[in-house]
């Protein structure tokens, strides 16, 4: 048991581990963005670009959801888990970025911006906070995967199949959270239920190696976009379909070089202790670095370069996780927790 109980808890390290690694690699992306170090749907980077090897950042959290899926609970028990698990950090972080982004609207002098409500309708989320779309993307996912494992049982690798075409014909038309994002979510997350129920075969270094061939080919023969926002510059279906794969082997990569990571390693520790909580910084960072961090780094340190402001953003973010830990812990339904103390 004992035995049992360590293999458990590296488990759940290792993914903290790898989902502080796509955290804080998404806060390098959005402050490149930010700082105009890179442009939003560019196509100006070569294939040896980390903006290029790295655009999947979002995937993993699809498909490590997908890992833990348990087959035995009830559609009605997970619609109310994650409607506690991310229904609830959703609201509040909408309201949130709302905030901010009002508050520094009223005193830079300007009047309330009614308009920044207008861009809900097609993300599902305020543009104050973009980020959040991931939030209704993956509830969506979770129970319509429920739903299915309830009602199919035995037909989700069909569904997820035809989901992943359905995403491969509608991939002209893609947008944040467009029809055609909720059905590839779906796809990885079938994924992470699979990865779970072969992980035996699949750890092991004879899939490492076609694997890392494939991932290491693919952005040489075709473009490679973030594989969430690939509507900027659709490359086809087929280019799209080579974007999935490319996007999959990331995840696997990601997955078994976490599980030989050494986990009294202080290299282990710093990652993994930003994937503990890795909701809060997701959820919050964007409007803080947009209408706060940026704005004031822009005006504070102008002759600096956008790499150093790059730096300062990031480690004034991390800064912010840290200190609203506390806050995290005194309050863990805000931030998609299960309150330990009522337990």
């Amino acid at each position: 048991m004992e035995e049992m109980i360590g293999s458990k808890m590296r488990r759940l390290e290792y993914f903290d581990f790898a989902r502080g690694a796509m955290i804080l690699w998404m806060l390098i992306v959005h402050c490149s963005l930010t700082f105009g170090i890179i442009k939003f749907g560019g196509n100006q980077y070569s294939p040896v670009s980390p903006f290029v090897w790295l655009g999947w950042f979002m995937v993993p959290f699809y498909v490590f959801s997908g890992y833990f899926f348990n087959h035995k609970t009830s559609l009605q028990k997970t619609f109310l888990t994650c409607s506690k698990t991310l229904l609830v950090p959703y609201a509040f972080f909408s309201l949130f970025g709302l905030f901010v982004y009002e508050a520094t609207v009223l005193i830079s002098g300007k009047g309330v911006d009614a308009g920044i409500l207008s861009g809900w309708v097609p993300t599902a989320c305020l543009r104050s906070n973009t980020p959040l779309w991931f939030l209704i993307s993956l509830f969506a996912v979770r129970v319509a995967y429920s739903a299915m494992n309830q009602w199919v049982p035995r037909g989700n690798t069909v569904i997820a199949t035809v989901c992943l075409l359905l995403a491969c014909a509608t991939c002209g038309f893609q947008q944040i959270l467009g029809y055609g994002n909720i059905l590839l979510g779906y796809y990885f997350y079938h994924l992470g239920t699979m990865l779970r129920s072969h992980e035996r075969v699949l750890d092991r270094y004879f899939v490492l190696l076609p694997v890392a061939i494939v991932f290491i080919v693919i952005p040489f023969i075709t473009h490679v976009g973030l594989a969430f926002v690939l509507n900027l510059r659709s490359p086809g279906w087929v280019g799209y379909m080579l974007n999935i794969i490319f996007s999959c082997c990331g995840c696997y990569l990601l997955w078994f070089l976490s599980k030989r990571i050494r986990t009294d390693s202080h290299f282990f520790d710093m990652f993994a202790f930003i994937g503990t909580n890795s909701l809060l910084l997701y959820a919050y960072h964007r409007p803080v670095l947009n209408f706060i961090i940026a704005p004031l780094l822009k005006k504070a340190l102008p002759s600096m370069s956008s790499h150093v402001h790059l730096v300062v953003a990031l480690v004034l973010l991390i800064g912010i996780y840290i200190a609203a830990l506390p806050i995290a812990r005194r309050a863990p339904w805000i931030f998609g927790k299960a309150d330990k103390r009522r337990a």
